[in-house]
């Protein structure tokens, strides 16, 4: 396979630097022919001994084939003649001496054919083709191979055109690449009779904006029809909207069938193909529009809520103000922010709180992110202490914690709750928070938090203690043989909540099953599947989570072996009632002739 993929690769670059190489044969004005290069090619060769169908064979001092356009005039001569460029002869013909060249391998053969077809195009009722029928492919009434090929030729060149050489683009609208850096477009080409490969360049694009193949590699050169992308860089744009002009161009070629004349007029004039070449350029108008947004957020800095009623001004890095509005309970949102740097300040603060005098610079970037701004307000004279789950960050309710001031004096104490602690008109000077009792399921904080009343009687960074939670318990279910005790592995087991909720399901193994984290509650343990060889547990084992995340003792459910049939029990059975059945009519024979025999006697 490795072998395979070295062998495309390698014809992909020869076939690129052929394309890269190829240039178009352009007609000049006159040919020079040699008479000593003309020789007969009898029809009797080709068609048959009848024949006397001849044609010359011919070409140019440069060894271009040239043909007869006059069948019935003089060719052979002395010395070199020159041919001068008169006009040029229908499509039909350029395919003919385009196609003509090598059909059996036999040049002498592939000019006699190739010379018949483009005589049938001239003069196709000539009395030449009295014995030739081309529908039939036969000459004289019988198939010939000559006679086929010209059909072929003549048949296949019905379609032929000369089409204007051309190259077609179309951008397919840009997409951000995978790492965020560029906008990426696939700019699809397509080429008409382009000789070799076309060159791409681009207008008005931004700085940092490169050409690259599908595969990734920086060129500006592509072979015929092959598609190429244009990348942006995001760093580079500076508009919203960007117009950019992509341009091609090529040689074109056309293959096109020229007619030489002699200045001797007995002599015929010939016929040959050269490339028609012209330049050809397009181009197209790549549009790379994007769209920004800014999430700015006003928010109280003790709860981290929305904060309505603040004045707010956003500008550019010119000083220009770009939006203004008075904060509400919702995250004010800007679209379509020029990329750049941006500043966000506050001109009148909500009622109770004190006027944030920060200056927040933030920058929009054009990558398709959002950015988001956040900025807070403290309230007025009011100190909020927040007791908050290290791992969530939300307020944790059930501490019991102790404020003193700089002598150590206890100026408060509280049990928290879900939201901050306030307290008012605290003195200016240091203060510092600890914990004497935490909350349940959470670990003591050890830590002594200090913080700064100012003398504005606020404090300049939120106060705030954390928690980290206990580890969590475990309860352990056990699936039991009853018979035995012995852990039984294969049942397929379930634990539901109180609602009726499945919180864990699992299959059993030879170790009781470990649960963890479960919330404080009843539960009910059930069987859907027993083992191999044992009942179905009916029964649903109820248990209750304490608290502290425990249950009393291990949770326990026993499934019974199932019953083993013996084999014949029936005839056993069977045999056994009878002779019970037996010596109970013996019992009864005896004692119904004892008691005759005691009456009779009496």
């Amino acid at each position: 396979m490795k072998l395979k993929n070295i062998l495309i690769s390698f014809i992909v670059i020869l076939s690129s630097l052929f394309m890269t190489t190829v240039k178009a044969e352009t007609a000049p004005s006159s040919i020079s022919i040699n008479g000593a290069d003309s020789f007969l090619l009898k029809g009797s060769t080709y068609l048959g001994s009848e024949s006397t169908l001849n044609f010359a064979y011919k070409k140019t001092v440069t060894g271009k084939l040239v043909y007869c356009t006059e069948i019935h005039d003089h060719w052979f001569f002395s010395g070199t003649r020159t041919f001068t460029q008169s006009n040029t002869m229908n499509a039909r013909v350029a395919y003919i001496i385009k196609n003509g060249n090598n059909i059996t391998g036999d040049y002498k053969k592939d000019y006699y054919i190739t010379g018949l077809a483009i005589w049938y195009l001239i003069a196709p009722n000539d009395s030449i083709f009295t014995h030739i029928d081309l529908n039939k492919g036969t000459y004289r009434g019988e198939k010939n191979a000559v006679v086929q090929q010209v059909a072929k030729l003549v048949y296949n060149s019905r379609n032929a055109s000369y089409v204007d050489p051309s190259i077609k683009l179309s951008g397919n609208g840009f997409e951000l690449s995978g790492d965020k850096s560029y906008y990426v477009t696939t700019v699809s080409v397509s080429t008409t009779g382009v000789v070799g490969n076309y060159t791409v360049t681009l207008n008005n694009a931004p700085n940092g904006t490169i050409i690259t193949d599908v595969n990734g590699n920086v060129t500006n050169t592509f072979g015929p029809n092959a598609n190429f992308l244009v990348k942006v860089p995001v760093s580079s744009i500076k508009n919203l909207s960007n117009n950019i002009s992509v341009s091609a161009s090529a040689t074109g070629s056309t293959y096109t069938a020229y007619v030489y004349k002699p200045s001797d007029g007995s002599i015929q004039s010939v016929v040959t193909g050269y490339d028609k070449t012209k330049s050809v350029n397009t181009s197209a108008d790549l549009k790379l529009d994007i769209t920004t947004t800014v999430e700015i957020s006003k928010t109280d800095a003790t709860t981290s809520e929305e904060l309505p009623g603040a004045h707010l001004v956003v500008k550019d890095a010119n000083g220009t103000v770009v939006d203004e509005w008075t904060s509400t309970n919702e995250v004010h949102v800007i679209k379509n922010l020029v990329p750049g740097k941006y500043t966000l300040t506050e001109t009148i603060a909500p009622e109770g709180y004190k006027l944030s005098t920060e200056t927040i610079e933030f920058e929009v970037f054009a990558d398709g992110t959002v950015t988001k701004v956040e900025m807070k307000n403290y309230p007025n004279k009011f100190v909020y202490i927040s007791k908050q789950d290290a791992t969530t960050g939300k307020e944790l309710p059930g501490a019991t914690l102790v404020l003193k001031d700089s002598k150590g004096k206890q100026i408060d104490k509280w049990v928290s709750t879900d939201t901050p602690h306030k307290i008012k008109d605290l003195a200016p000077g240091k203060y510092t928070l600890t914990e004497t009792i935490a909350p349940e399921g959470y670990k003591l904080s050890t830590e002594t938090v200090e913080f700064i009343v100012e003398k504005d009687g606020t404090v300049k960074e939120p106060v705030v203690m954390k928690n980290y939670p206990e580890e969590p318990k475990t309860v352990y279910i056990s699936k039991q043989d009853i018979t035995t005790g012995k852990e039984l592995a294969g049942a397929y087991l379930e634990i539901k909540n109180s609602d009726g909720e499945v919180v864990e399901a699992w299959i059993s193994s030879d170790a009781p099953h470990k649960v963890e984290g479960l919330d404080p509650g009843k539960y009910t343990l059930i069987e859907t599947i027993a083992p191999d060889g044992y009942e179905l547990s009916k029964e649903a084992v109820e248990f209750t989570v304490k608290e502290d995340g425990t249950v009393d003792g291990m949770v326990i459910m026993y499934n019974k072996p199932e019953e083993v049939e013996v084999p014949s029990t029936s005839s056993f059975r069977t045999i056994t009632a009878s002779l019970i059945g037996l010596i109970i009519i013996g019992f009864g024979s005896m004692m119904i002739y004892k008691n005759y025999k005691k009456n009779e006697e009496n």
